[in-house]
């Protein structure tokens, strides 16, 4: 109980700060189709396979250690991939 609410705290933690990301990373008259498809293409491949990926792992390892390290990995992409974005915000916009 504990930790699915730590784990529901994080989660809530993130979703308005991503909402507005996803807003401006898209122009605004390809936004809602491109929120869409992008949070559902990154949900099927980041949380679709995720299973599939672990328990392929740990029955061809016959160890956790190396569903670990998959997850590790993701998360090494995740610290590369958020310094690595462009920033969205225009000097008009600025003020």
């Amino acid at each position: 109980m504990i930790a699915n609410g730590t784990g529901a705290l994080g989660l809530a933690a993130t979703y308005g700060p991503r909402s507005a990301l996803f807003a401006e990373m898209i122009e605004a008259r390809y936004r809602y189709s491109g929120v869409s498809f992008s949070y559902a293409v990154g949900a099927l491949l980041g949380g679709g396979f995720a299973p599939l990926v672990a328990t392929a792992l740990h029955e061809s390892t016959g160890t956790s250690l190396s569903v670990s390290a998959y997850m590790a990995g993701v998360g090494l992409i995740s610290l590369v991939a958020v310094p690595a974005m462009q920033e969205t915000r225009t000097p008009a916009a600025a003020g």
